[in-house]
């Protein structure tokens, strides 16, 4: 039985993508059987993790506590397109406001990785930038390479 049906336990991988319902981990569970989660969550297939994370959304605006603040948070670094990078900062500014939740440990650790992400993301979006440019300014160079063919070609036939 895996963390998705029991909240706790080992699993075949292959059992993933035969569920049809995915349950959320209880309040109860625990930090360590959120992260098991969590990580099973990342092996089913892209619609299927849609589907979790819109649970887990619906459920935190039913009741913004902390622990469907930090699960939404959880499943946002494993679900890519479950909320923004900003959604998912903000919602761990939430329990880094507070020193004293028994999430703020994990808060720090998501909130370390989301910066992370955040500035990878940057540097490629830069590094796409500058690629389109570096690749506007070959073809302008292939262009004039292509001009002065052109003109040494002309010479050279008007010296026959």
């Amino acid at each position: 039985m895996s963390f998705l049906q029991s909240g706790g336990g080992n699993h075949s991988s292959s059992r993933l993508s035969e569920r049809a319902a995915i349950s959320l981990p209880s309040r109860a569970s625990g930090i360590k059987t959120l992260m098991g989660y969590a990580g099973e969550v990342a092996q089913l297939p892209q619609n299927q993790r849609l589907k979790v994370c819109m649970k887990a959304k619906t459920q935190y605006a039913d009741s913004p506590n902390g622990f469907y603040r930090i699960r939404l948070a959880v499943l946002a670094s494993v679900v890519p397109g479950c909320i923004s990078p900003d959604q998912q900062t903000s919602l761990l500014q939430e329990s880094l406001n507070h020193r004293g939740s028994s999430y703020y440990g994990v808060a720090q650790y998501l909130s370390a990785i989301t910066r992370r992400q955040q500035k990878s993301e940057q540097a490629l979006s830069e590094s796409k930038r500058s690629n389109a440019a570096l690749h506007k300014k070959l073809k302008a160079l292939t262009h004039i390479e292509t001009q002065v063919n052109q003109i040494k070609t002309h010479e050279l036939q008007n010296l026959n």
